[in-house]
Formats: structure tokens, C-alpha cells, sequence
């Protein structure tokens, strides 16, 4: 699975990308929710966030804007059209047909390992940020320290009680590992809900 984790080394990586804290001060971090300067947070699916393409150097190359996807979605249900991850997943492949399209002569940067061969966006990996060390990684097992990933997987996630990926907005990490192993794992949401065993 691709990762944006290689982009935003700093001693490794010949340039990098930088995301501009909302204060330098390390106490504040731990008050704010999201240490990030946020240019937009209005999107209820997304989040727009202000970076910098930075050499190794520290120089800066060029001021960048980074669309991400939030934590969780606070979507209310609707009954009528309902928003599901399998719609949200449509709708991110098409915002970057769209933008990746040049003929609207766009300024998308495209990273190698977030394109498939035959040109489709690829997922990008889950990654977690350190406020103390103030560094980003991917989260890992604490049972095996393997790689936690995203789990798509309808019939396991209802088997432990679960909402499916498909036709629900929750999202759960989990390990692939120890499943593959023992047959369980935890699972990991970025806020319980009433319907989360």
C-alpha cells in the first residue's frame, strides 16, 4: 500500500512536504485538535490545509494547498440519498480525474505512489501524527507492531459486530496480521459510536 510518509521526511527526502503548526509553542499542540494551519474546514467530507514543498535545504519550492480527507464524518443519515465510504471513496476518484485533467490546466502535483499503472488514484496508507516528537508515522499493532490498515472488508467487520465499510461512514484501522494468524484483531475508530460493540 502507497505512502505519503516518504514525502514528508526531512532528513531523508531530497525535498519534502512541510505543514506550518497553528503555534510553535509544544504546550498549545496538546490544547489544539488539529496542530495544523487550516485554510478550510467547511467541507463536511475534507479538510483544505496550507503546506510547502521544501528542499533538503529548507528552501521553499512553492507554496501548496493539500485536500485531505477527515478523520471521521459528521454527516446527519438520510434516508432519502444516502452518503455511504464506497460514495465518498467515488467521490474522491472523481475530484482527481477531474483536477488531474489538463485541459483545465490545473496545478495538481501528482506523487508517483498515490498512481496505480493504469493511472487510477491509489489510497494512501493511514497515518498518525506525534505532537511530542512532532513527527508523522504509520500506526502499528500493539499486539505484533505490524502495520495497521483500513479495513474494507464487509463480512469481518460485521462478524465482530461492526458497521460495514460499504454502507456506513465509519472507518476502522485494524491488523491483517494478527487476523491472518489467530483469526482476531482489534479494531481501532476514530471516536465510538452507540452502534460500535
Amino acid at each position: 500500500m502507497p505512502s505519503l510518509l516518504p514525502y514528508l521526511d526531512p532528513v531523508n527526502a531530497r525535498f519534502h512536504i512541510d505543514f506550518p503548526r497553528v503555534s510553535e509553542d509544544t504546550s498549545n499542540h496538546i490544547k489544539s485538535r488539529f496542530p495544523f494551519s487550516v485554510i478550510s474546514e467547511s467541507d463536511p467530507l475534507s479538510r483544505l490545509l496550507e503546506a510547502q514543498l521544501l528542499t533538503d535545504a529548507r528552501s521553499e519550492i512553492k507554496r501548496v494547498f493539500v485536500l485531505l480527507q477527515k478523520d471521521e464524518y459528521l454527516l446527519t443519515g438520510d434516508e432519502i440519498w444516502p452518503i455511504s465510504n464506497t460514495d465518498i471513496d467515488e467521490y474522491w476518484w472523481k475530484a482527481f480525474s477531474s483536477y488531474s485533467n489538463r485541459e483545465h490546466g490545473g496545478d495538481l502535483i501528482i506523487l508517483d505512489n498515490q498512481i496505480s499503472e493504469d493511472g487510477a488514484l491509489l489510497r494512501l496508507r493511514p497515518l498518525f501524527f506525534c505532537r511530542t516528537k512532532q513527527v508523522f508515522f504509520h500506526p502499528l499493532c500493539h499486539e505484533c507492531g505490524s502495520l495497521l490498515e483500513q479495513c474494507h472488508d464487509d463480512d469481518l467487520l460485521m462478524s465482530f459486530g461492526l458497521q460495514p465499510y460499504s454502507t456506513s461512514l465509519k472507518r476502522y484501522l485494524f491488523c491483517p496480521s494478527c487476523f491472518s494468524l489467530s483469526g482476531r484483531s482489534y479494531f481501532y475508530t476514530f471516536s465510538l459510536g452507540g452502534a460500535d460493540s
